[in-house]
């Protein structure tokens, strides 16, 4: 299904670290299977993650971004280094994205897909008439998706300034500053990137909402020795600081905890670490490191899941119905934690509790979990749409909208 005679052209602008990318790659690689044209633009560090079939506007520095991403300073939400290093260079071009996409299809054939960070493609589409769809992907902070997402002061206007972009977005005066910027963006629609069910109670729902569930997708690439270590053996367990690497961040001495853990239980563990060198490495014959791998090919043969807290590994440890354990840092981690906890399928602790002991009994006590939960949001997750279904209600809401466009 396309617009009226013609394809899509979705412009898909993700903005943050690769568990920000990944779920927007699922949804774009979905959209170019059903024939639409799409394309990402990523900033150069992600081209290797970006799915076949979806083209590609790059910028910036990967060996630089990756350096910034190392940094501590990116788990405090109040500091301008996530503007700075995330928001700020992707402005211009993905406002220019959006222009080309329109000049080229003209902007009832033009979707726009990103998170609140993508402000650059945003007001793009608000300028050119484009359809604009923001992605939301962490439940515990959709409240603040109920008014106009604010942009940063400062650094992203000064990006828009220096871009030549015009007109500028209207100020917005707000003496209770409610906004922590000084002027805000609207989209035509919001798009849930999760199940309703896992949502936190009490929030409102907006009259521009589009429910979805989890894109279920974590990448194509597959380290095919982390498969085979995985499969030589007692089932290991995978223990995953993130794709930032923000339960690294907080606890320095992770990969050391795990092995020490692992080597004293007599458990096998993988370990992933982005930081390694090699794609694979063995550190002795229960604990093996991996840099990145597929982890829908590797949780299949896994005990279990240790991680973040992010919504995508959520999705992950709950698809394939193995035990969790959650160890949150940041943003909206803390409240996935506490609602997997509560749903019985994960146990969790705090970083600065994380030692060796309470490692293991943790390992211990997700492995004694009641089966029944985590088989019951398993069955429910896999009879969800995924990214297809994700695709579907894009596509849905394209076509209502140049349909409306076309006279009686």
């Amino acid at each position: 299904m396309a617009t009226i005679g013609n394809k899509l052209h979705v412009v898909v602008a993700p903005v943050g670290t690769l568990g920000d990318l990944l779920p927007a790659a699922a949804i774009a690689h979905a959209l170019a299977a059903r024939g639409h044209h799409v394309e990402m633009v990523v900033h150069e560090y992600f081209l290797p993650f970006v799915p076949d079939g979806v083209a590609t506007i790059a910028y910036g520095d990967a060996a630089q971004y990756a350096r910034d991403l190392a940094d501590k300073r990116m788990l405090d939400l109040a500091h301008p280094m996530i503007t700075e290093v995330l928001v700020a260079p992707s402005v211009l071009p993905q406002f220019r994205a959006v222009e080309a996409a329109v000049a080229k299809h003209g902007r009832r054939n033009v979707v726009v897909l990103g998170p609140g960070s993508s402000v650059g493609a945003m007001w793009g589409a608000r300028c050119c008439g484009a359809l604009s769809i923001g992605l939301i992907s962490a439940p515990p902070v959709f409240a603040i998706y109920q008014m106009p997402r604010p942009v940063s002061d400062g650094v992203v206007r000064a990006a828009f300034r220096a871009a030549g972009i015009s007109p500028l977005p209207p100020p917005v005066y707000d003496p209770e500053r409610r906004f922590s910027g000084d002027f805000s963006l609207e989209f035509d629609y919001w798009l849930e990137m999760y199940p309703a069910w896992f949502a936190p109670s009490g929030a409102p729902r907006a009259d521009n909402l589009l429910t979805g569930t989890f894109p279920l997708k974590s990448s194509s690439h597959i380290v095919e020795e982390a498969q085979r270590f995985a499969a030589d053996g007692p089932a290991p367990w995978v223990f995953f600081p993130g794709t930032g690497g923000a339960l690294r961040k907080a606890c320095p001495d992770f990969n050391d905890l795990v092995r020490e853990a692992c080597e004293r239980s007599g458990r096998r563990g993988i370990v992933l670490d982005r930081t390694q060198p090699e794609a694979f490495r063995r550190y002795s014959d229960l604990v093996a490191g991996v840099r990145f791998t597929n982890l829908d090919a590797l949780l299949p043969l896994s005990r279990g899941l240790l991680h973040h807290g992010g919504v995508g590994a959520s999705s992950q440890g709950l698809v394939y119905g193995i035990p969790q354990v959650v160890v949150p840092v940041s943003f909206d981690q803390p409240g996935n934690a506490a609602w997997l906890e509560a749903a019985g399928v994960a146990v969790t602790c705090a970083p600065p509790e994380l030692n060796c002991e309470r490692l293991q009994s943790m390992l211990t006590a997700a492995e004694a979990l009641p089966p029944a939960p985590l088989q019951r949001y398993a069955e429910l997750l896999r009879s969800e749409g995924g990214a297809a279904g994700l695709a579907e209600k894009v596509e849905a809401v394209a076509l209502r909208r140049a349909l409306e466009a076309v006279p009686a």
